[in-house]
């Protein structure tokens, strides 16, 4: 076996333990609608469990464009199962484009 004196290389092993989220963002899909003057930007989010199943009771919240205002919607049941809807109603036409990140999510 070969051996230096220089401590600073020694290697060492170490345990990392890494817990999956009981809860995370399966999906998120976005859509716009025209009217006039204006025009509404629609999201689904579709929120999963461990196993990537639909879960409904959680509530979602996040930002519009990135600091507001705060869109909020709780997952459903049924034909909805795990997904909910936020809605950004009269845009302006002017306003190209707008943006929508989750910020949190807590099941009730």
């Amino acid at each position: 076996m070969l051996a230096d004196n220089n401590a600073s290389n020694n290697s060492y092993a170490i345990a990392v333990t890494v817990n999956a989220p009981s809860v995370h963002v399966g999906d998120v899909d976005g859509a716009a609608a025209s009217s006039g003057n204006n025009w509404s930007a629609t999201v689904v989010i579709a929120v999963h469990d461990t196993k990537h199943l639909p879960l409904s009771g959680v509530t979602v919240t996040g930002n519009w464009n990135g600091s507001g205002p705060v869109g909020q919607c709780t997952t459903g049941d049924g034909a909805d199962a795990g997904t909910c809807t936020v809605v950004l109603a009269s845009i302006p036409n002017s306003t190209r484009m707008v943006s929508f990140g989750v910020t949190g999510m807590a099941r009730e």
